[in-house]
């Protein structure tokens, strides 16, 4: 089971960083590699990008998208909060809150409660689901098949 990294406000990432040996990569990394790392789309770079998730980025001389090691980890960071059900309204809210300086660990914490109380409503119906399952396996009374089972 893949362990997930906490829920944290972007920050650099050193494996990214180590990449900037050239004087392009010095200047930033390109959308193909960013895409590469993160396991998404470039589409999906440009989309942030339009949407104001990310801010603009720089260009190389021949127009080449130019993402810095904190863009990345912002990207990470929008990634993870959707994986956990947030909306990206609500993330460009946590993020524009980050930008003002303000601390968005209140609203993130009550988000994150309740995003915990819907994991737990969907474990307690899995638990449910598989005892009905196992159920129908044991030929328990629970559920029965309106006509008997043949072989094969």
């Amino acid at each position: 089971m893949k362990r997930s990294r906490p829920l944290t406000m972007p920050s650099p990432i050193p494996s990214l960083k180590s990449a900037a040996t050239t004087p392009l990569r010095a200047r930033g990394l390109l959308a193909g590699e960013v895409a590469r790392a993160l396991g998404i789309g470039v589409q999906t770079l440009h989309y942030y990008e339009r949407e104001r998730l990310i801010p603009p980025t720089a260009r190389s001389a021949s127009g080449y998208r130019l993402y810095t090691p904190e863009v990345v980890e912002r990207v990470r960071f929008i990634r993870k909060a959707q994986a956990l059900g947030f909306p990206l309204d609500e993330i460009r809210e946590v993020l524009g809150l980050a930008e003002q300086g303000a601390s968005p660990c209140g609203r993130v914490q009550t988000a994150l409660t309740g995003k915990l109380a819907d994991v737990d409503r969907r474990i307690a119906d899995l638990h449910t689901f598989r005892d009905e399952l196992a159920a129908l396996i044991t030929g328990s009374p629970i559920v029965r098949p309106s006509r008997p089972c043949s072989p094969g």
